[in-house]
């Protein structure tokens, strides 16, 4: 009886907010495919090859040139509309 009322004190406000975030070995974050295929190379005990892995590199250049170059983008159109 006692421990059914702290079950029901600590049911009534429990919230489940759980969020899975998955980080490479340089603290990046990865995709769910990403995650999975790192944690079944562990597990095997195998890597990726040194193409895939210079074609990930490469894709996360390319990235992190986008995400620098989109702030640039939103000025620009926001100093645009303004003249419009």
């Amino acid at each position: 009886e006692k421990y059914d009322d702290l079950y029901k004190k600590f049911t009534e406000n429990y919230k489940k907010d759980i969020k899975l975030e998955y980080r490479d070995d340089k603290g990046r974050l990865m995709t769910p495919k990403e995650a999975f295929r790192y944690i079944c190379w562990n597990f095997h005990g195998k890597r990726p090859s040194a193409i895939m892995r210079a074609k990930r590199e490469k894709r996360r250049e390319i990235n992190k040139l986008a995400m620098k170059a989109q702030p640039n983008q939103f000025a620009s159109m926001k100093a645009l509309s303004r003249v419009q």
